[in-house]
């Protein structure tokens, strides 16, 4: 429909012009799939079921993938967190669902984004959670299986990445410093301003003189924490506060996981979203840009061939 060029920020006029050949058969793949799948047949539940459209992805590594796209009628009905403005209009040939804005499809990974959102003057870059990631590949192949790089890299993955902002990391490692340099007898005001100087960069966690606290093992412990094994954007997330395991329980099955939460506006936006760990004191907000910002200029939804993240103000602690 027009108007969802335009939500877009393309002009319906102008759509054409402004698509390549190629990437406007790209962007209609992303908008078909192979059944007739009606209004009442889409899911409520979380996490939403993937139907996989018409576009490979991934044309080099297989023929068979394809980009999933995530209808749900979870808290209205929408197509990814696109809104859907109109169901259920038959055709001879299949079902039209209208959509509010194009859905455009993803040309990056999860990696790739955490890997270049390091600028050192932004407080919500991601520089600390990619040395976290680096850190807690030490002893595994770069790029290979186990690592967290490879899973982040892969495109046929299907994840949601809680990504705590440089500011939040800073924060949460200056206090657990201090508060180990306290237990070794330092007085508390030198052990801050010591916590502080040491966490004030990431290369916290390549410190040989933190490796003892820093483990690589317990780093990925925190990183897996960070990590659902499913696609979950915004208006996916349960109204009230409910817990969903995360990549941390293939490894600790009985951990009870993380509470998610959203709070809906109009018009029918997320406004708010907390994902708390079991050991926070508090839930962490998600970065909420309104209306959903593609990235990279966003800090919620951003969606990526693998998977869907959300920028959060505080690192979820599991224990």
């Amino acid at each position: 429909m027009n108007a969802a060029f335009a939500a877009s920020g393309i002009p319906s006029e102008g759509a054409l012009a402004f698509f390549s050949a190629g990437l406007l058969d790209t962007v209609l793949k992303c908008h078909l799939v192979s059944q007739v799948v009606p209004a009442s047949a889409i899911p409520q539940t979380f996490p939403n079921l993937p139907y996989p459209t018409f576009f490979n992805p991934a044309p080099t590594l297989t023929a068979l993938a394809r980009l999933n796209v995530f209808p749900s009628t979870r808290n209205g009905a929408w197509l990814n967190n696109i809104p859907l403005k109109q169901t259920d209009i038959p055709a001879y040939n299949g079902m039209i669902h209208k959509v509010a804005a194009v859905v455009m499809p993803p040309s990056r990974v999860l990696w790739n984004r955490i890997n270049t959102d390091t600028v050192s003057t932004n407080p919500n870059a991601l520089a600390y959670l990619r040395a976290a990631i680096i850190r807690a590949d030490s002893g595994y192949a770069p790029n290979a299986a186990p690592s967290l790089i490879y899973f982040l890299n892969n495109p046929l993955a299907n994840f949601t990445v809680f990504a705590p902002t440089d500011a939040a990391f800073r924060a949460t490692l200056t206090g657990a410093i201090a508060q180990a340099l306290i237990a070794q007898g330092m007085p508390p005001a030198d052990a801050l301003a010591t916590a502080a100087a040491l966490a004030s960069t990431p290369a916290v966690f390549s410190n040989p003189a933190l490796y003892g606290v820093l483990t690589a093992q317990t780093v990925r412990g925190i990183v897996a924490y960070h990590v659902l094994g499913n696609r979950a954007f915004s208006n996916n997330l349960p109204t009230t506060a409910t817990a969903y395991p995360t990549l941390l329980n293939g490894v600790v099955p009985t951990h009870p996981g993380i509470t998610l939460q959203a709070t809906f506006g109009a018009p029918p936006f997320v406004t708010a979203a907390t994902v708390k760990g079991l050991a926070n004191a508090t839930a962490s907000n998600v970065l909420i840009t309104l209306p959903p910002v593609m990235e990279p200029g966003g800090s919620s939804d951003q969606h990526y061939v693998n998977g869907v993240l959300h920028k959060i103000d505080q690192v979820l602690l599991p224990q």
